[in-house]
């Protein structure tokens, strides 16, 4: 933990001050600083900077929570070979998701694990309510497959075998890790998510460059076998009938337009209050007070969909940044282990692909508001960015 010290310092900071928010300390404070809407500031009564401040504790609370679970994998991930191993689990669990997302859809009347689905019929969701959580469930898959694979390939035992047949057995275990990252692909577009796929590819294309640079693949050979993979992805998402994504990217368009409405009312809304923010986990609340037109629609929005701009809204523009911040700090760590090390570079690299795939999704969505996906996310951060014990290192390291 003390190795991580920074990340945690930040973590708890924005854990305190959810709990100042909720805390009824408004009348202490400049009324410049909790400006409301009109209407709502002449008839307010309320106490506490969070207009919700129930839902600013019990946010608090389950911060504590991701932040022990972090001490918790950054403590199992001391050692590679079992940060490794947990990785392999996670791929495994994924790839079962997507098995079950694909037989869902297609064989079981598009159906919930345990009922009626009562949104986005006619696409895979898996065991998720929203697709671009599932999707982004999904890419965390892609990502792991893609660095396990590689990293496999290159593994001490895998260099030392002298069958080099098409049945041997190394060959035959890569084929069944590229069957998984294959089905896990194919539920990705029956997902129809478009930032979804883009964020996947991306990050599907960042861990495998990293990896084959690290392992002194010629830029003619990545160049080679990162189209072959592109084009393999193009050729089999018609067969497996997952044309509604392209689709939906032809008609990108008209979404961009209300999500642009949407994020300039939650950009007036950073506005009015820059430095204390509506309360953690209170988006929901706040936008209610702030909601005008062309946003009439009746349904209540509980969630942002940009995380960073809902960071802002709930926490003002400094706690926002906060998470942010460790997140980039945990990205500088993962690049100087990448740059610093010739072997188990899989967890490492999966982990640069996974905060790749994460920023780029949470532009426009809020899949890491999902805690199945936040979980997964901090798993796999946490394992690439560990800090090894001594002797465990220089054992890996001799290798």
């Amino acid at each position: 933990m003390m190795k991580h010290r920074q990340i945690f310092i930040l973590g708890v900071s924005v854990v305190g001050f959810g709990v100042i928010q909720a805390l009824p300390i408004a009348d202490m404070l400049p009324g410049f600083l909790l400006r409301l809407p009109g209407s709502v500031a002449s008839t307010s009564a309320i106490r506490t900077i969070s207009v919700a401040p129930d839902a600013s504790l019990l946010a608090a609370l389950r911060l504590i929570i991701y932040l022990i679970f972090l001490v918790l994998v950054f403590e199992v991930a001391a050692q590679p070979n079992r940060g490794e191993r947990i990785g392999w689990m996670l791929f495994f669990g994924i790839t079962a998701h997507a098995v079950w997302g694909l037989i869902s859809l297609n064989f079981l009347g598009d159906t919930l694990l345990l009922g009626e689905k009562f949104a986005y019929q006619g696409v895979a969701t898996g065991t998720f309510v929203n697709r671009n959580s599932y999707a982004t469930f999904l890419g965390f898959g892609i990502v792991l497959g893609v660095a396990l694979s590689l990293g496999r390939r290159a593994h001490p035992f895998n260099r030392t075998l002298h069958d080099r047949s098409w049945l041997s057995p190394e060959r035959v275990e890569m084929l069944a890790i590229w069957v998984m990252i294959s089905l896990i692909a194919l539920a990705l577009l029956a997902t129809q998510s478009r930032m979804g796929v883009f964020a996947t590819i991306i990050a599907g294309l960042l861990t495998f460059v990293v990896i084959s640079i690290k392992q002194q693949y010629s830029v003619k050979s990545i160049i080679a076998t990162g189209g072959v993979g592109l084009f393999v992805l193009a050729t089999v998402a018609p067969l497996g009938g997952n044309l509604g994504v392209l689709e939906r990217f032809l008609f990108v368009e008209q979404a961009s337009e209300t999500r642009l409405d949407f994020y300039r009312q939650m950009i007036g809304m950073i506005e009015a209050r820059p430095f204390t923010g509506y309360g953690l986990d209170a988006f929901a609340a706040a936008f209610e007070l702030h909601r005008a037109p062309p946003i009439t629609s009746p349904r209540v929005l509980e969630l942002g969909h940009n995380s960073y701009l809902t960071l802002w809204v709930e926490l003002g523009l400094f706690f926002g940044s906060l998470p942010l911040i460790a997140l980039i700090t945990a990205a500088g760590v993962i690049i100087q282990r990448i740059l610093r090390q010739t072997t188990n570079l899989a967890m490492p690299a999966a982990a640069l692909g996974v905060l790749c795939l994460g920023a780029i999704h949470s532009l426009v969505d809020f899949s890491l508001e999902i805690p199945a996906n936040l979980l997964v996310f901090l798993a796999v951060v946490a394992i690439g960015a560990a800090h090894w014990r001594k002797r465990e290192a220089e054992t890996i390291q001799g290798l």
